[in-house]
């Protein structure tokens, strides 16, 4: 697994924050369906973003990033993804429960929030992590899980320290190890998609 150095961590945190606040980011909703539009079903991608881990109410004034390079697979079509992905692990049939969010101008990938739709986010099926370390902007240093679990909820740090190989789904009775994200899209730093790079 290759590893984000300390500098490099640094950089895209402090980057995504400057265009988050000037709201400048070259990784759009726009940007993506473009990079997408010659996709005619699924492609692969390699994705790198950052996102501010959620500390316990004693501990907000830590800061604390998780960021992550990731190979991803993106759909450019009406069909679930997900649905099919599951359905290839399982020989119950499957469909996945109605989506807390909704296609943004008909790209299935690109999604906005059904409760607000000016928030969008990539929707993905990870496939494997190339790099993730935890780094802290209030010290400047890439730290460990465990360092950043002791600020956490008791719930949050054992989710972080003993994550679930698989995801067991009630209503369909079916249990798999298909991960599909919704990355924020003002967290994504960079994606490499269909020959192309965008970066914030």
């Amino acid at each position: 697994m290759q590893t984000i150095t300390n500098v490099q961590a640094a950089n895209i945190v402090n980057t995504l924050q400057s265009k988050q606040a000037s709201n400048t980011s070259n990784v759009n909703a726009a940007t993506i369906i473009n990079a997408l539009a010659n996709v005619n079903a699924t492609t692969f991608a390699t994705l790198t973003q950052a996102s501010k881990v959620k500390c316990a109410a004693a501990n907000k004034a830590q800061n604390f990033y998780k960021v992550t390079t990731q190979n991803v697979t993106l759909c450019n079509s009406n069909s679930s993804l997900y649905s099919n992905a599951v359905n290839k692990q399982t020989t119950k049939a499957f469909t996945a429960l109605p989506s807390n969010y909704t296609m943004f101008n008909n790209s299935y990938s690109v999604v906005a929030l059904n409760s607000n739709t000016n928030k969008h986010y990539l929707r993905a099926v990870v496939n494997s992590a190339i790099s993730v370390v935890y780094y802290c902007a209030n010290t400047n240093t890439i730290v460990s899980k465990q360092h950043v679990a002791q600020y956490l909820t008791a719930s949050a740090a054992k989710a972080m320290l003993n994550p679930s190989t698989s995801t067991f789904v009630q209503h369909a009775q079916v249990e798999h190890t298909v991960i599909v994200r919704t990355f924020a899209l003002q967290n994504i730093y960079s994606i490499n998609v269909a020959k192309q790079q965008l970066v914030c």
